[in-house]
């Protein structure tokens, strides 16, 4: 296993009873498995945050991914 570290940077924008849209900031952490095999798998968190005046809407996710 080993850990895996992100960041990202962008922009979006959130609907609901209020919207929202402005540039996001994120992060992840989790890990990597089965490196060395032709199918891997990760499981990570990730958290991301729309920079928007006085809303500020979070977005919090686990990932479970299969790459091959």
């Amino acid at each position: 296993m080993s850990p895996i570290l992100g960041a990202d940077f962008g922009w979006g924008f959130a609907n609901g009873d209020e919207s929202a849209n402005g540039f996001t900031l994120g992060g992840s952490a989790g890990v990597q498995m089965f490196r060395t095999a032709s199918t891997q798998m990760s499981v990570e968190l990730r958290n991301s945050v729309i920079l928007d005046g006085d809303l500020f809407p979070w977005s919090n996710a686990l990932a479970i991914s299969v790459c091959f």
